[in-house]
C-alpha cells in the first residue's frame, strides 16, 4: 500500500458507502511522461496538501454512484477528478464546508494553475515575518483577481479556492510552525 493510498483511506473514512480502489501500476511513454499534469504539484504539509507523484498512484473512489479520481489531499478534505473533468474536493471538514462534495475547480489545468497561483501567495506572505496582517491586503487582493481569472468559478462562494482564500486573508491559513508543534516537543516554556 502507497503512502497516498493510505491517505485516501484515512480521508474516506467519514464518507459513509464510498470505496476506493487502487489503479494498476503501469509503463508510462515520453509522452504520457511529459503530459503528467500531477508533476508539477509540490506537497505543503503544514495544509495537508499531498499528491502523488505518478498517475498510477491515484485512487479511484466510487461515491453515490459517481466514480471520482482521487489525486490529492488537504486539509479540507481530498481532491478528485469527477467524471465530468471537473474537480471537487470530497469529504470536506464540516467546520468549513456544508456540503460533502465541494466545487474546487473546472477541469485539471484549471486546478494546477490555481494551486501554484495560491501556494505563490503563500510563499510570499512568508517572506513577511512579524506583522503579517499589514500585508495581506496587497497579497491575497491580486491573488483574488488572479484566481477569478484562472477559473471564475473557482472563486464563487463556498467553493474551495473562495475559502482557503478567505483563510490566507484572515491568517487561519497555516504559513508556519504551529505552536503545538513547539509544546509537543518541549520547545516552549
Amino acid at each position: 500500500m502507497t503512502e497516498f493510498f493510505a491517505r485516501i483511506e484515512k480521508e474516506l473514512d467519514g464518507l459513509a458507502g464510498a470505496s476506493m480502489s487502487r489503479l494498476p501500476k503501469r509503463k508510462y511513454d515520453i509522452a504520457a511522461v511529459k503530459a503528467n499534469w500531477l508533476a508539477v504539484l509540490e506537497d505543503y504539509p503544514k495544509a495537508n496538501f499531498h499528491f502523488p507523484r505518478f498517475p498510477d498512484e491515484c485512487v479511484e473512489v466510487t461515491w453515490q454512484g459517481d466514480r471520482y479520481l482521487a489525486f490529492g489531499t488537504s486539509g479540507e478534505g481530498i481532491l478528485a477528478e469527477a467524471a465530468d473533468g471537473t474537480i471537487r474536493l470530497l469529504n470536506p471538514v464540516e467546520e468549513v464546508f456544508d456540503e460533502e462534495s465541494v466545487f474546487v475547480n473546472s477541469n485539471p489545468d484549471a486546478f494546477v494553475r490555481c494551486y501554484c497561483l495560491f501556494m505563490a501567495a503563500v510563499f510570499t506572505a512568508k517572506g513577511y515575518p512579524g506583522d503579517l496582517k499589514q500585508h495581506m491586503p496587497a497579497i491575497t487582493d491580486p491573488l483574488r483577481d488572479q484566481l477569478t481569472d484562472a477559473d471564475p468559478p473557482a472563486m464563487a462562494e463556498p467553493a474551495f479556492w473562495w475559502q482557503l482564500h478567505y483563510m490566507l486573508d484572515d491568517l487561519i491559513f497555516p504559513l508556519a510552525v504551529p505552536i503545538l508543534d513547539y509544546l509537543e516537543t518541549g520547545r516552549m516554556g
